[in-house]
C-alpha cells in the first residue's frame, strides 16, 4: 500500500543483475508515495514510484497463474538476470 520500505528503481535494476530478485508483485491502481518518496493522492505516486512502475511493466513479464483471477488488481512480472 505504499507504506513499505521498496527499492528505488536502481537497487531494483542492482538486485535483478545480481540474480537476488526474480519477481515483483506490483499494484495495478497506483499508490501513494513512501518512504523517500514524494507522497501523492490517492491512486497516485511520486515521479520515482510512477517511474519505477514503468520500468518494471516495460522490462517485466507477467506471469499468469492458473486457476487465480486476473482481476485482483495485483500483476506478478519475472525478471531474468540482467533484467
Amino acid at each position: 500500500m505504499g507504506s513499505d520500505p521498496a527499492p528505488s528503481l536502481t537497487e531494483l535494476k542492482r538486485f535483478i543483475a545480481s540474480g537476488q530478485l526474480h519477481y515483483v508483485l506490483l499494484s495495478s491502481a497506483g499508490q501513494a508515495g513512501g518512504p523517500g518518496g514524494d507522497p501523492g493522492g490517492p491512486g497516485q505516486g511520486s515521479v520515482k514510484t510512477q517511474a519505477r512502475d514503468a520500468w518494471i511493466r516495460s522490462h517485466g513479464t507477467v506471469v499468469r497463474v492458473s486457476g487465480v483471477s486476473s482481476n485482483t488488481g495485483m500483476t506478478l512480472y519475472r525478471f531474468s538476470t540482467g533484467g
